[in-house]
């Protein structure tokens, strides 16, 4: 999906009449919905789990991708893809949960280049297969595709990820990154601690 508009634009230009600066509104949603999602996400990864974070939000995509899929005007374009944003901004931090839980503090750093690699290898390589898929089949159909391919893997994350090690019976990491007893803040003086520790966080 973050790929989706560099390898369609024209396809959307022809159908909705618009030109590239709405192309480029069309690509800057997605990066906008991500970033404003980044301060709930660790809130609703601690207080709902990884796995139900991920699972309700990448439902979120999906549903996103279908709206796109069934547009009646680019609009709908846009609101579909703020969705995906949206969804897919849930996707990382959630997982880097996962890999703190079930894995050693020395294996941490190395499972985090591995997602990130995967992530970046899968985002270059997306534009030109879509491109491709749209050329053969149209652009609603890349969507419809992605939108089910995406609900498919929500199914199945839902069905085989687990939070922890701890709840399919099994023992947890020697060294969980989750173990350490820590301060406990509220959130407001959480992010009055974080936005007010000047040159630690602005710059």
């Amino acid at each position: 999906p973050r790929a989706s508009p560099a390898g369609l634009a024209t396809d959307l230009q022809d159908s909705f009449g618009v030109g590239l600066t709405a192309v480029a509104v069309l690509s800057s949603a997605y990066f906008y919905a991500y970033t404003v999602m980044q301060l709930p996400c660790g809130v609703l990864t601690d207080r709902w789990g990884p796995r139900r974070t991920v699972c309700a939000f990448t439902a979120l995509s999906a549903l996103g991708a279908f709206v796109t899929a069934l547009a009646g005007s680019f609009e709908l374009v846009v609101a579909g893809r703020v969705m995906i944003g949206l969804g897919v901004a849930m996707v990382y931090v959630p997982t880097l949960k996962v890999l703190s839980s079930w894995f050693h503090r020395d294996e941490f750093s190395t499972l985090t280049g591995v997602l990130l690699m995967v992530g970046n290898v899968g985002g270059l390589a997306a534009a030109g297969p879509l491109a491709a898929m749209s050329d053969y089949a149209g652009w609603r159909q890349v969507f419809l595709a992605l939108a089910v391919l995406t609900a498919v893997l929500t199914w199945l994350m839902w069905l085989l990820v687990r939070d922890r090690p701890q709840d399919v019976g099994l023992p947890g990491a020697e060294e969980d990154l989750d173990d350490e007893e820590g301060e406990r803040l509220p959130l407001s003086d959480s992010l009055r601690r974080v936005f007010g520790s000047g040159i630690r966080f602005w710059p």
